[in-house]
Parts: structure tokens; C-alpha cells; sequence
């Protein structure tokens, strides 16, 4: 982070689909404002994305959230400058 690399959290980890230590790693890294992008690699339609983004929305603010799921994605594809993507506190 301190050298501008961006970090995506893949969004299983916050309801612990990779285990229980990548959901305790997630959960610690949101609250210590070390994510920048929180995104999935599905490659067809699941029933758990819509749990981890309502679990999401309880670990951070409405601001946050927005961030880390769409406003920062969007300055990455329009090529912003990093600091314009910012790691997000909850």
C-alpha cells in the first residue's frame, strides 16, 4: 500500500468461503483500511455473492462500500491516478 499497490479482496473471503482464516484475514485488513477493491471471479451465476455483499455492507459504512465495490473499479478502468483510489476504512 505505502508503494501505491492496489489490493482486491475477493469478496468469498468475507463470509469465509476460502475458510475461516481468510474470512478473519478480511475482516482484519477492512477495518485497518487495507482494501482498496472488493470483487469476485464467478464464472456463472452462485447464490452466495448476495449473502458476502449484505455481510459487506455491515462490516463498513455506506461510503466505504461504495468504494470498495464500484467507485474505485471505475477510477482504475478510467486510468485515474492511484491516489485517486484509496484504500477504504470501515
Amino acid at each position: 500500500i505505502e508503494r501505491q499497490v492496489k489490493v482486491q479482496l475477493e469478496l468469498g473471503s468475507v463470509i469465509g468461503r476460502y475458510g475461516r482464516r481468510s474470512k478473519q484475514l478480511a475482516k482484519r485488513w477492512l477495518r485497518r483500511g487495507m482494501v482498496h477493491v472488493v470483487a469476485s471471479d464467478l464464472h456463472r451465476p452462485e447464490p452466495w455473492p448476495k449473502k458476502a455483499l449484505k455481510t459487506l455492507a455491515k462490516l463498513v459504512d455506506d461510503d466505504t462500500f461504495s468504494r470498495l465495490t464500484c467507485l474505485n473499479q471505475q477510477a482504475i478502468i478510467d486510468d485515474a491516478p492511484p491516489s485517486d483510489v484509496a484504500a477504504a476504512a470501515s
